[in-house]
Formats: C-alpha cells, sequence, structure tokens
C-alpha cells in the first residue's frame, strides 16, 4: 500500500511553471505605437511662401497735375486701389473686409525728375508710380494705372475745351418775372457793373456774358436754386466766363447783386425783354456748367 502514494506527486508540480512563460511578452507592443502618432504634426507647420515684388512704374501724368491725378482728398488713388483689388478677386460688386485684406497693394506716386530725349531733341516730365505688391498681382497694378492714366488725359482734354470755350453758369432765381428789367438796368448799366464786379474775383480770366430768361419749363442741365425758394415764378440767369474761380465767391458776388436790385425802391423799369450784354452769347454751343464746385 505504501507504493501508490509515492507516485501521484510529481504531474502537478510541472503544470504550474509553464503558465509564467506569456506574461512577460505583452509589454513591448504598447511603447512602440506611441512613437507613430507623432509623425503626421510635424508636416503640417510649412506655409507656401508669397513672392511680392517692389518696383516704379513711369506714368504720362506732367508732374504739374499730379494733385488732380490723384483726386481730391485722394479719391481717384482710392479708386485705383479698389478696382485693382477687385480684378485681382475677380469681384464686379463691393469687397466685404475679409477680402479686402487678403490682397495687399501699397501705392504712392512721386514726381520724376525732368527726362531729355537727345534723338527727339526734346525733354519729358512724368511721374512714379511706386508700389509693392505679389508678383502674379503685377500685371492688374499696371493695367490699371494706366487706366486711368487715360482717363486723366481726357478729362485735361475737355478742360483745356471748356477753357477755351468758357463755363455757362446757370442760376434759377425765385423771384417775380417783373423784376428782370431792374436786374439789366438801363441800356444794361446793372449787368455791366456785375461783369466788372465779377472779373475782379481770383482766378477770373473774363467775364464773357450774362443772359436773363424767363424759366417757362423744365431745364435739364447743372444750376444752384437763389432766390425765395418755392416762389411761383422763376428767372434762369446764365453767366459765361473763362477762368477758374472760386464759384463759391461768384454765387456771393451774385447774391448781393440781385439783392441790390429786387428792393421795391429800386428805380430801374420793371418792363424787360431777353437780353444778352454786349458779347451776345451763343448756349447752343457753350458747354453746360459741369458741376465742379456747384
Amino acid at each position: 500500500m505504501s507504493d501508490t502514494t509515492v507516485t501521484t506527486t510529481n504531474p502537478v508540480a510541472k503544470t504550474t511553471v509553464k503558465t509564467k512563460t506569456p506574461v512577460k511578452t505583452t509589454t513591448n507592443p504598447v511603447a512602440k505605437t506611441t512613437v507613430k502618432t507623432k509623425t503626421p504634426v510635424k508636416t503640417t507647420t510649412n506655409p507656401v511662401a508669397k513672392t511680392t515684388v517692389s518696383s516704379t512704374y513711369n506714368l504720362d501724368v506732367l508732374p504739374s497735375n499730379i494733385g488732380a491725378f490723384i483726386g481730391p482728398k485722394g479719391s481717384n488713388f482710392k479708386k485705383m486701389i479698389a478696382e485693382m483689388k477687385k480684378k485681382i478677386l475677380n469681384k464686379s460688386t463691393e469687397i466685404i473686409p475679409s477680402e479686402w485684406s487678403s490682397v495687399t497693394i501699397t501705392l504712392k506716386f512721386d514726381k520724376a525728375d525732368s527726362h531729355m530725349d537727345d534723338a527727339e531733341d526734346r525733354s519729358y516730365d512724368f511721374i512714379h508710380a511706386i508700389y509693392e505688391c505679389e508678383k502674379e498681382h503685377e500685371k492688374v497694378v499696371r493695367e490699371v494705372l494706366d487706366k486711368f492714366v487715360e482717363l486723366h488725359k481726357k478729362e485735361n482734354e475737355m478742360y483745356k475745351k471748356r477753357q477755351i470755350k468758357g463755363k455757362t453758369l446757370v442760376y434759377r432765381i425765385g423771384a417775380d418775372l417783373r423784376f428782370i428789367g431792374r436786374y439789366i438796368g438801363v441800356g444794361g448799366s446793372n449787368v455791366s457793373q456785375l461783369k466788372k464786379d465779377l472779373s475782379t474775383l481770383p482766378l477770373m480770366e473774363s467775364v464773357n456774358s450774362i443772359t436773363f430768361k424767363e424759366q417757362t419749363k423744365r431745364f435739364d442741365g447743372d444750376f444752384r436754386n437763389i432766390g425765395i425758394r418755392g416762389h411761383d415764378e422763376h428767372i434762369l440767369m446764365f453767366i459765361t466766363l473763362k477762368g477758374t474761380p472760386d464759384f463759391n465767391q461768384v454765387q456771393s458776388v451774385v447774391e448781393d447783386y440781385l439783392e441790390s436790385h429786387t428792393t421795391e425802391d429800386s428805380s430801374s423799369e420793371d418792363s424787360y425783354e431777353e437780353f444778352s450784354e454786349s458779347e451776345k452769347d451763343n448756349s447752343e454751343e457753350e458747354e453746360e456748367f459741369d458741376g465742379s464746385g456747384w
């Protein structure tokens, strides 16, 4: 009976050793996965650099006209920048602030020294456009600058023509028609005095004619209302002049003149006929006043 108890203890000890082996092999793969997740983050930090260009572009504008080219308070300058950005963004409507800031253009103008062309034996005067923009936008910048140079030339031509032919200022006077005779005066004396008064204004070259006319229908040109507002009768007054006077000063002289001849104790005749003083003015050939200062 003692032989059976010894042989049953050996197999139990062998099975307990085998269960410890797989526990050590599970720790390595976890460490490797944490290193791999950092790789894609590094590849997103390098933006594409944009190429900018700085240049000076000659414009066929007289240095003395640089102010007119830029415009009053920079009005033309603002239009240039806006048109450049619209073309670059391919937009025809107004640009919202976020779109405006997405395109950067710096621009300024400067007078250039006279350039002597020996071949033609003459000098050329022009201005510089100094700009900075992205290289791909440079063509648009130059195209817009050239466009505004052409517009400037056309405006200059129109201005010269007006200087030759004269401007016609039109006043719509709220007053009784009977006062036309008083405005004219005996033998045109009052109109002659008004011409002299206007001729003394700064930058006034000449006053060619002054004409009065009863308004019987709508007047479609540019004019200023003076006299009694809402009056049921109106007189049209046409003044043709040459020069570039301050039009507020012109109006001030005209209003003083009208007031002095509209009082009831004025001795001039109340009867009238359409009148053009001395130098007859061909209204059909005159350009209507274009509204500058009007």
